[in-house]
């Protein structure tokens, strides 16, 4: 479990360049942090290489397996603070020449990935938030990066539901 005043973050993608790099960049800023990747034995070994992390082998594709991980992050460190969809996939060929089967892996990877591993960690982040662990707000008003078909997702508040 992390102490009281460490927080956790939990980055996907870990084993890859950009999420290895978030992974050393959050420990040194001193997180904790939940490093998955679909290559576990890559995640644990970038984990044992910072303090206060752990590996985590998960698919982001799958609801069972990302379920599965935050369950077993839950019980070893606590709940996250932080949240950084790192994880991603492409494939560089004409769209002539793309199959269904690749095609579903980019889609599955890239937005259903970060679906599911908000669905199932985002609520404890708003807990945290309400709760007073404010979560730090950029200055001004960047324009977000996201990738080709993700979209925000409206405020609850803004419709009633919440």
């Amino acid at each position: 479990m992390t102490g009281a005043t460490t927080r956790l973050a939990v980055v996907t993608g870990a084993a890859g360049g950009i999420g290895g790099a978030v992974c050393r960049r959050l420990a040194a800023d001193g997180f904790a942090v939940a490093c998955l990747d679909v290559r576990e034995q890559d995640a644990a070994r970038l984990a044992g290489e910072l303090p206060l992390a752990r590996g985590y082998g998960v698919d982001v594709r799958e609801s069972a397996s990302v379920r599965e991980a935050a369950g077993r992050i839950r019980g070893d460190l606590g709940d996250p603070w932080l949240l950084v969809n790192a994880a991603g996939v492409f494939s560089i060929q004409y769209l002539t020449d793309l199959d269904e089967a690749e095609w579903d892996r980019i889609l599955d990877t890239n937005l259903r990935g970060p679906f599911l591993t908000c669905r199932e960690f985002l609520p404890a982040m708003v807990a945290a938030r309400d709760a007073g662990d404010s979560h730090p707000q950029p200055c001004g008003r960047p324009r977000p990066r996201r990738r080709a078909g993700e979209l925000p997702l409206p405020r609850p508040d803004r419709y009633g539901n919440g």
